[in-house]
């Protein structure tokens, strides 16, 4: 317990020395839009077609993951590490989608 303290007192020391304090800059003018960030991104064509698809997707899998996925798991095949499984294999080809699509 004492080695984690002291590995996390020694991040912290070495977050403290390496990582540059930034000042905030105030914006005295600036008109406070909330509605602004979404004008903005459906006034960008790429931005606004990966959020139109992220919301498409999560719409319809969270349901599937959240509830179909665990009763198909363990009440139709009995084995709750096929849920496991499959829930890993889904997060894996998540990153290896991203690290995919990233080059």
């Amino acid at each position: 317990m004492f080695v984690n303290a002291a590995s996390f007192f020694v991040c912290a020391v070495v977050f403290a020395i390496a990582v540059p304090r930034s000042r905030h800059q105030e914006f005295k003018h600036e008109k406070i839009d909330p509605i602004a960030g979404i004008r903005f991104i459906l006034q960008q064509r790429q931005l606004r077609s990966l959020t139109l698809s992220g919301m498409v997707l999560n719409f319809v899998l969270l349901p599937f993951l959240g509830l179909l996925l665990p009763v198909l798991a363990i009440q139709k095949f009995a084995n709750p590490a096929l849920l496991g499984l499959c829930l890993a294999g889904l997060g894996m080809a998540a990153t290896l989608g991203a690290l995919s699509y990233a080059r």
